[in-house]
């Protein structure tokens, strides 16, 4: 009898720590798709926008930040309310006055005209957009944004500025070729500290 209640015991010890390490598998595995915290992603956007030279023109006495989430995905809403509030804490950009605004992915077009309507500086894109990033890089090709994206991978595929964590640091991305197509001119000086992608 005490041995059964041993065993018992034993097995549901086993499954407790399975369970723990399969929790520990799983946050592992989404703060690899943010590699950098978004507190730090933060400090590098604001810094590194201001070395565009066209934010000025283009913010027009005021830089407007939107972050883009999916509401379908809990990452994409923690991550895109985090970004938020840590933007926030910067009264300016560039030297410039900010603001920011959060809204869910609502279509290319919709995007493409609040953007140009709206005077949006920086377009900044949560985790869980995949399905959606080809819509939104196209809609977005040309326009006069600097985008951003917490995914790494996404900069490879059209977005400008990325963050990536290489060696234990955090490192910037940038993809020059669609930093053109987008009316981006970061200093050279900056672009030389950053990871290329053409």
């Amino acid at each position: 009898m005490a041995s059964a209640r041993t065993s018992s015991s034993s097995r549901a010890l086993a499954w407790f720590f399975a369970l723990i390490l399969l929790v520990g598998v799983i946050k592992h595995s989404a703060a690899e798709e943010t590699p950098v915290p978004v507190s730090r992603q933060a400090d590098l956007l604001v810094r590194v926008a201001a070395y565009d030279r066209n934010l000025p023109a283009r913010a027009n006495g005021k830089v407007k930040v939107l972050i883009v989430r999916n509401d379908d995905d809990p990452d994409s809403r923690g991550v895109g309310a985090a970004m938020e509030s840590a933007v926030r804490r910067f009264d300016s950009i560039g030297g410039i006055p900010s603001e920011v605004t959060s809204i869910a992915f609502p279509g290319g077009p919709q995007l493409a005209e609040r953007v140009r309507q709206g005077g949006v500086s920086i377009v900044y894109l949560t985790p869980g957009l995949d399905a959606v990033l080809p819509e939104m890089i196209a809609a977005l090709d040309g326009l006069d944004v600097l985008t951003v994206s917490a995914i790494p991978r996404f900069v490879a595929r059209g977005v400008v500025f990325g963050f990536d964590l290489v060696s234990g640091k955090p490192t910037l991305m940038i993809n020059l070729n669609q930093a053109k197509r987008q009316n981006v001119a970061i200093d050279p000086n900056a672009v030389r500290l950053m990871q290329v992608i053409k």
